[in-house]
C-alpha cells in the first residue's frame, strides 16, 4: 500500500519558530542541594552526563594523627538525591568531562593562581580509575583560573583540554594527552585574538554542525567566541544569542543538524536559561528565573547538554541552590495513509466526501493534498476520487 509521510509538529513552550518540530520538558529535580552537599559555597561549578550530575566539593575526613582535614570529594547526583557514589576531586571548583565521558577536575588551590604543580585529575566514573597530569611549564596556565571545560577524546588514553589563566591574554594552554601520558610535543600555548579572559573564562571543546573541531570561549561581560583551528593557533569569531546575560556557563552542542547554545539569559547572575542558534531573533525555548537575587554571589549559571539520538538532557545546575534536568526531544514523524483525505487516521467514506467536496469547489475543510493524490498522478481530480472509491469498497489501490 503506498503511504506517505508527514511531521506532525507539536508546540512546545516556545519562543523560535524554529523549536515547533520539538519538545522540551522538565524530567526531573533536585532541590535541597544546600543540605546534601558539604560546602555548597565552593561548588560553583558541576557537569552533567549519563543522567546524573557531578559536583566537587569537600568532605571532613581525619589524617592518620587525628587531625581534622577537607578532603577534595567528588560527589555524585542523581533524581533521587546522592547516590552515595563519591570520586577523588580537585582542590580547585573547575569540573568537567571529555568526549569518552571521564570527568576532569583541577588540582589547582582554589581561588589563588596555579603553581608549579598544578595539574587535572581524571576519573572515570564506571571502574573509579583515576589518573593525574602535572601541566607542563610550556603549557601552563597563567593566573587564577577557576572553571574547565569539556575536553577532546578519551583524558585518560588520548586527548586534549584548553584552559586559560585570568592573565594570559590571548594564549590559549592545550594540554594533549597521548598514551595515557602528557604528549610534551603536542602541548604549548596557543594564540588567540581578539579574546580576553578573566578568572571566570572556560572553554568548551565540541564538534561543530560541519563536523569541525571548534571551542567555545566563554567569560563575563565579554562577546562569546568560537574559535576554529588555524594551524597552532585559534581563529575567533563572535557568537550572538538573544537575551544572553553576563554570567558563565554557556555550552555549545548540535542536535537534529543545528548548532545550538544554552546559556544563562538576563537578568545576570540569576538562574534562567535558554537554548538559541547563533544570531537568532529569539530562543528556542526560554526558561525563566525563578530566584529574584544572586543569594549565592557566584558568578556562573551552568547549563550542559548531552546528546543521545532523538534528544537531548539538558544539565542545569544553579550553584549552591539546585538542580534540573530538561529533555529535548525530536518529535516523531506521523505516518499518514495514502486516501486519510481528512487525517483522522482511518480512510473511509468521510474522506470520500472530503475529496468530493474539494473537486467541486476547490477548497474542503480538513482536507490535506498529500494523501488525496489517491492515483499518483499530478492535481488533484475526478480520477482520485474514483480510485479513493475502489479502495474504500475493494481494500486495494
Amino acid at each position: 500500500m503506498k503511504k506517505f509521510l508527514l511531521i506532525a509538529a507539536m508546540a512546545a513552550v516556545a519562543l523560535g519558530s524554529s523549536a515547533q518540530d520539538y519538545k522540551f520538558e522538565k524530567v526531573w529535580e533536585v532541590n535541597n542541594l544546600t543540605t546534601l552537599l558539604p560546602s555548597t559555597n565552593d561548588v560553583r561549578q558541576g557537569i552533567g552526563m549519563n543522567g546524573y550530575y557531578y559536583v566537587n566539593d569537600k568532605r571532613m575526613t581525619t589524617d592518620e594523627d587525628g587531625n581534622v582535614v577537607l578532603e577534595p570529594t567528588i560527589y555524585e547526583i542523581g533524581e533521587n538525591g546522592l547516590t552515595g557514589r563519591t570520586f577523588p576531586g580537585g582542590l580547585n571548583c573547575g569540573i568537567s568531562r571529555d568526549e569518552a565521558g571521564n570527568l576532569i577536575v583541577s588540582t589547582a588551590s582554589f581561588p589563588g593562581v596555579w603553581g608549579a604543580t598544578a595539574g587535572l585529575k581524571v576519573i572515570n566514573p564506571e571502574t573509579g580509575e583515576v589518573k593525574d597530569y602535572i601541566i607542563p611549564e610550556e603549557a601552563a596556565v597563567q593566573g587564577r583560573c577557576d572553571f574547565i571545560g569539556t575536553a577532546k577524546g578519551d583524558m585518560m588514553e588520548d586527548g586534549e583540554i584548553f584552559i586559560v589563566g585570568a592573565t594570559q591574554g590571548t594564549q590559549i594552554s592545550r594540554i594533549a594527552i597521548a598514551g595515557g601520558e602528557i604528549d610534551y610535543d603536542n602541548s604549548y600555548l596557543m594564540n588567540c585574538d581578539g579574546v580576553s579572559a578573566t578568572t571566570s573564562t572556560v572553554l568548551n571543546y565540541y564538534v561543530d554542525a560541519n563536523g569541525e573541531d571548534a571551542v567555545l570561549y566563554v567569560t563575563r561581560n565579554a562577546p562569546l567566541k568560537k574559535m576554529t583551528f588555524d594551524g597552532d593557533n585559534f581563529a575567533a569569531a563572535n557568537i550572538s544569542l538573544p537575551g544572553k546575560g553576563a554570567c558563565n556557563g554557556t555550552f555549545p552542542f548540535v542536535f537534529d543538524g543545528k548548532e545550538l547554545f544554552a546559556y544563562p539569559t538576563l537578568p545576570n547572575y540569576l538562574d534562567g536559561f535558554a537554548i538559541a542558534e547563533n544570531n537568532a531573533e529569539a530562543a528556542m525555548f526560554d526558561v525563566a528565573p525563578t530566584v529574584a537575587a544572586n543569594g549565592t554571589a557566584f558568578q556562573g549559571n551552568w547549563v550542559n547538554a548531552e546528546v543521545n539520538g532523538n534528544e537531548v538532557l539538558i544539565y542545569h545546575y544553579y550553584p549552591g541552590v539546585y538542580l534540573n534536568v530538561y529533555r529535548m526531544s525530536k518529535e516523531q514523524a506521523v505516518v499518514w495513509e495514502l486516501g486519510d483525505v481528512n487525517h483522522d487516521k482511518t480512510v473511509d467514506v468521510a474522506d470520500v466526501t472530503t475529496l468530493i467536496t474539494y473537486v467541486l469547489n476547490g477548497s474542503g475543510e480538513g482536507f490535506f493534498e498529500t494523501e488525496a493524490d489517491c492515483d499518483g498522478a499530478e492535481g488533484i481530480d475526478v480520477a482520485d476520487v474514483t480510485a479513493l472509491i475502489t479502495y474504500v469498497l475493494n481494500g486495494n489501490w
